[in-house]
């Protein structure tokens, strides 16, 4: 909520960029937020604690480490909290935001619960993060640019054998 003038307004939309290098180290997510635009997390480097209201339809905090969009049953990782360091992405998840996992610096290893349903990983999804290893479920169909721009850890990454799909990598 904001109040100017003595006059009332809620948050509907986080736009682009809005936390580029921002202190924050806990957000929260009233109910009246319903739209985060592509981009709203890049540059979020401290956050560890996430919160959502109980009454945003849209938003759900998961196991306290991951913000999940749950609209029209597409699910997606919009963010992640900063200090995790393994993570079992759902197998219901679809797909992975732009910057959902940068800056995770002590990330080390992602898995993706069997069976995955995951499609996308976005632009810079695991940019400037510490992750070591990852291996890419046959579900998969597209990469976004630099999705994992930044990794100097990062040493295995492994597309399965029995993927059908052709994977798409932008740029």
């Amino acid at each position: 909520k904001v109040v100017h003038e003595r006059q009332l307004f809620h948050i509907t939309t986080i736009e682009k960029d809005s936390f580029v290098n921002c202190k924050l180290k806990k957000i929260f997510f009233p109910y009246s937020i319903q739209n985060l635009k592509e981009g709203w997390c890049n540059l979020i480097k401290n956050v560890n604690s996430i919160i959502v209201s109980p009454q945003n339809p849209i938003l759900l905090n998961l196991d306290n480490k991951l913000l999940l969009s749950i609209s029209n049953n597409y699910e997606n990782i919009l963010f992640a909290k900063k200090n995790i360091e393994c993570i079992v992405i759902p197998s219901f998840i679809k797909k992975n935001s732009s910057f959902c996992f940068s800056f995770c610096l002590k990330l080390k290893k992602i898995e993706f619960a069997e069976p995955s349903e995951i499609i996308s990983i976005d632009d810079f999804a695991f940019s400037d993060s510490s992750i070591q290893n990852i291996v890419l479920p046959n579900s998969l169909q597209f990469i976004g640019i630099g999705w994992y721009k930044n990794t100097p850890k990062l040493k295995f990454v492994q597309v399965l054998d029995n993927n059908n799909n052709s994977v798409y990598a932008n740029g």
